[in-house]
């Protein structure tokens, strides 16, 4: 994917201002790999080389200004946790200084599951934390039949909802309305719906934000 052709796009977007950061894929691209056990999927690779993540600000209905504060993509330092390895065993005396700690679960979260449902939620990395909420998107390196899996994980909560959508196909879509009316709703099962609370969602609420969206990017 060239994310450079969508400069012109995301860069003329008002009242948002998208911001690049330097890429820094180069000198971590090994630890991560180490980390993951596994060559990091090419889409991750195509993205944090165009930049590492994407800060968003907001121009203020006020003074005109631009401050943080938008929806934005986390850069690899905060995928990763810092790059540190999750341990092998889930120790309740040490588990505060566990990747992810309070930001994807906590003890009380994890202390009465199956070792099994532990392991599956303290393997999950941050693909995007939801602004205003403590909701999350995300990411399995270690889905038994593909490379990775995204997942909605509503509210700090143990449900993990699996969309059914590529790396590159959220990246692009994001870029192009951020998370304005929780779109990746689409990519949920019906039933997963109903679960999450979003069963009565549709497009309307994302189109009213950013009318002009380009429904093709939802093809495959």
């Amino acid at each position: 994917m060239d994310y450079n052709a969508l400069l012109p796009l995301i860069q003329s977007k008002i009242p948002h201002q998208y911001i690049l950061r330097t890429p820094s894929l180069v000198e971590n691209l090994l630890v991560i790999e180490d980390l993951i056990g596994k060559p990091l999927p090419k889409e991750l690779i195509d993205f944090y080389s165009f930049s590492d993540g994407i800060e968003i600000e907001m121009r203020t209905s006020q003074n005109g200004k631009w401050n943080l504060g938008g929806q934005g993509i986390p850069p690899l330092a905060t995928v990763f946790a810092d790059f540190k390895n999750v341990s092998e065993e889930f120790d309740l005396d040490s588990c505060y200084e566990e990747p992810f700690y309070e930001s994807i679960w906590t003890e009380d979260l994890l202390e009465n599951l199956s070792e099994e449902q532990q392991q599956f939620i303290r393997r999950q990395k941050i693909f995007l934390f939801i602004n205003g909420t403590s909701s999350n998107i995300t990411i399995d390196f270690f889905d038994a039949e593909k490379p990775y899996q995204l997942y909605f994980q509503p509210n700090g909560d143990i449900e993990f909802y699996p969309l059914q959508i590529t790396v590159e196909q959220f990246y692009t879509i994001f870029l192009q309305v951020e998370v304005a009316g929780y779109w990746f709703a689409h990519f949920m099962s019906i039933e997963d719906r109903q679960k999450a609370g979003f069963q009565n969602w549709s497009w309307k609420e994302t189109l009213e934000v950013y009318p002009e969206f380009d429904m093709s990017t939802l093809e495959p």
